[in-house]
């Protein structure tokens, strides 16, 4: 399908091993690192650091549930994506795993190129999230500034502003430096 941009780590937490396993093995083929879990609680034990990655989730586990765990995740301000994978779902479930932010719901044995799709689908969520926060804290680094210039009378222009500016600046300049020619 298509190259990985860049490394990313999938997480993978299901409570059956062989699926665990496999879904490990064929992730690795396909140049991911892989990071497995054997419950929710485990996952919650040993949080992701925080990186470019995604979340494969299994729906139905002893004790705290995929579901259960998204909700977990969602209020402690993760931004990785999850992509639910269940052999026991169904629509009212996998409808209300996506309005709670899944990135897909898929049944198991997913194939291959699905799967694929899936997690490339959730590592663009991740860099989109991951690039707006950077604009966000650039822009929260230069309001400071911003207010301080109001303060002080100075309004900031915006670009067209500037350039129209700085066009002006630059014809009034020729003008002065053009001497008339007897």
């Amino acid at each position: 399908m298509t190259e990985i941009p860049a490394s990313a780590t999938i997480h993978v937490v299901d409570d059956e091993s062989a699926v665990r396993t496999s879904i490990g093995r064929l992730l690795r083929t396909m140049g991911y690192e892989v990071s497995v879990y054997g419950s929710a609680a485990e996952f919650l034990a040993r949080p992701p650091k925080p990186e470019r990655g995604c979340v494969l989730l299994d729906v139905q586990m002893p004790g705290l549930s995929g579901p259960e765990l998204q909700d977990q995740l969602k209020k402690s301000g993760s931004s990785l994506p999850i992509i639910f994978l269940s052999g026991h779902g169904d629509i009212p479930m996998s409808v209300r795993a996506i309005k709670a932010g899944a990135e897909d719901f898929l049944a198991k044995p997913a194939r291959k190129e699905i799967l694929e799709e899936a997690i490339e689908r959730a590592l663009k969520r991740f860099d989109d999230s991951y690039e707006r926060n950077v604009r966000m804290n650039v822009a929260a680094a230069a309001r400071p500034a911003v207010d301080a210039a109001r303060t002080r009378g100075i309004q900031p222009r915006r670009p067209r502003e500037a350039q129209q500016a700085d066009c002006a600046r630059t014809r009034h300049s020729r003008a002065d430096n053009q001497s008339p020619s007897s």
